[in-house]
């Protein structure tokens, strides 16, 4: 190996150390709130949160870079090619990859041996660094080989997902170490590096855990990473080897639909379901789905009713609308104006705000925001009506203009805003501040991020995966996972889903893990509490009060 001169080796370090600190910074940068529309969109501010872990983050950034440099170095100062990347664990169905600003997510569903509907997405950021379906991308290609199973080399094409950003394809998978090389074709195309995935039967002792979700519509990059965090709990809590081990299996529910994703874990042998995402009415039919095979489901959130198959990880409309309506009047406000989004399950809970206002005798209304509603005709409204609390049942997407039109329109509303768990986003706190220039903003939310699960959460993912931006459906995905695993653990040597439905029901009444409490019964249930948060400087939220029960 020639050595290379002393200022060659002290500019190379530094220039290691500005890509390492700017790549910590970036891949920080929080998908905090899924937005209402399909795609990333709400990714830019957390990172300020994990501030205090960027030194240890960054030198270990920086010790794998120069590591990387000084391996990679042959005659004549040449760069080795871009080793493959690592999936998040052994076994992952979830891999992540890129190549200059693109960053390409790959899901395998089921992950197992044999026919795989792969899924794969191109992304880049924005100016303000915000994840994107990246431009002018017109097709995908992947080029398999597989190390040691006899598999010959191939190459897939895959077909748009109508509707979505997505590219989707299936192939028949030999158990082995499969080396993934994406080829984008775009305009401007970029060399994406090649991703390993091992590809391996269910081992004795594997406790297969199916996960119906949107991978490939509308919702993917949400129900992707939850699925993620579902996995990473997995992987931190460490299950004995001796004992049963949860292992997660996807299924697509864009191919066929929710209860067909169902049949076809169940046919793998799934013992039960967890963290299953979509849009309104998916977990319904998953959970109608898994309620006729008798399969418990593990992380239903908020958007649907009370099933007796389901255990929430997340707090229903009407517990956290008649919390909203609390906040409302320990303000001391006299009147309310409900802003509901265009999903139903927004519309279910603004429902809840109100007939729980009207308890309270607090004169209120409603005002419902549909596609296409302009912001500025919305804050003419809203300025006309005066209300002293402004309830905010909405994402990012619908509630950061009305905000911003609203103060241009010279009013705010005298008490404050009280916003759901849609607007728990430290980017919309901060987008949103200086239009709010002092008017109080309260989100309810069951998660602090100032927990320890969450924290861990973010840390696990960078260190197995990189790539993958941390948010909030990850951390509720990790909630779901630490529920699963103590299910699992308490479920005997080999958990059969009745055995699990029994723990579920049994072994969870006021479990914690920091604000993260549940309420379950025979019948299902979600967490008993939730808080109300305020931002803060340095990009943080911090909370107001103390928690209230919702159970």
């Amino acid at each position: 190996m020639t050595a290379l001169p002393l200022s060659v080796r002290v500019g190379l370090f530094a220039a290691l150390a500005v890509v390492a600190v700017g790549s910590l910074v970036i891949g920080a940068r929080e998908q905090w709130r899924e937005g209402d529309i399909p795609g990333p969109h709400d990714t830019r501010s957390w990172w300020r949160t994990a501030r205090l872990l960027l030194p240890v983050e960054a030198a270990v950034g920086l010790v794998a870079l120069v590591s990387a440099v000084a391996f990679g170095q042959s005659g004549g100062g040449s760069p080795a090619p871009a080793a493959a990347v690592a999936a998040a664990s052994a076994g992952s169905p979830l891999l992540m990859t890129g190549g200059g600003p693109r960053l390409v997510p790959i899901a395998i569903a089921p992950g197992l041996p044999g026919a795989n509907r792969l899924v794969v997405g191109v992304e880049e950021r924005d100016a303000d660094g915000v994840l994107q379906p990246a431009a002018g991308v017109t097709g995908v290609l992947l080029r398999l080989a597989c190390d040691g199973c006899g598999a010959a080399p191939s190459t897939l094409r895959l077909a748009a997902a109508p509707g979505s950003p997505w590219f989707t394809g299936t192939v028949t998978l030999a158990a082995g170490s499969w080396a993934i090389s994406p080829v984008i074709e775009a305009a401007s195309p970029s060399a994406i590096r090649t991703v390993s995935a091992s590809i391996d039967a269910a081992r004795p002792g594997d406790v297969l855990v199916g996960v119906p979700a949107d991978l490939s519509g509308p919702f993917g990059s949400a129900c992707q990473n939850h699925a993620a965090g579902l996995e990473l709990a997995f992987a931190a809590t460490g299950t004995s080897s001796s004992g049963p081990r949860p292992r997660v299996v996807l299924d697509d529910v864009e191919a066929g639909g929710p209860a067909a994703a169902v049949d076809r874990l169940a046919g793998l042998g799934v013992r039960l379901l967890a963290a299953p995402c979509g849009q309104a009415g998916t977990v319904g039919d998953i959970a109608g789905a898994a309620t006729r095979l008798r399969l418990p489901v593990v992380g239903g959130l908020r958007s649907e009713g009370p099933s007796p198959y389901v255990w929430r990880t997340g707090v229903d409309q009407a517990a956290e609308g008649a919390a909203l309506a609390a906040q409302v009047r320990s303000l001391g406000a006299a009147s309310a104006l409900v802003v509901a989004g265009p999903r139903p399950e927004q519309a279910a809970e603004a429902a809840a705000v109100e007939a729980a206002l009207g308890r309270e005798g607090i004169a209120h209304e409603g005002l419902a925001i549909a596609p296409g509603d302009d912001p500025a005709t919305l804050a003419t409204r809203l300025r006309a009506r005066d209300p002293a609390v402004l309830v905010l049942v909405a994402t990012p997407r619908r509630a950061l203009p009305l905000v911003e039109a609203s103060t241009r329109a010279g009013w705010r509303p005298a008490r404050g805003i009280v916003a759901s768990s849609d607007l728990m986003s430290v980017s919309f706190a901060e987008d949103a501040a200086p239009y709010l220039d002092g008017t109080p903003l309260l989100v309810a939310s069951e998660l602090d991020p100032s927990d320890a699960a969450p924290r861990e959460y973010a840390v696990a993912l960078h260190r197995l995966s990189p790539l993958r931006p941390p948010g909030i459906e990850g951390a509720r995905g990790y909630y779901a996972g630490l529920v699963v695993d103590h299910a699992v653990s308490a479920s005997g040597g080999d958990p059969s889903p009745a055995a699990l439905e029994h723990a579920l029901q049994t072994d969870f009444m006021g479990w914690a893990v920091g604000l993260f409490r549940l309420d379950w019964e025979a019948t299902g249930g979600g967490p008993d509490r939730l808080a109300f948060f305020t931002p803060a400087p340095g990009g943080r939220f911090v909370r107001d009060g103390a928690p209230v029960a919702v159970g």
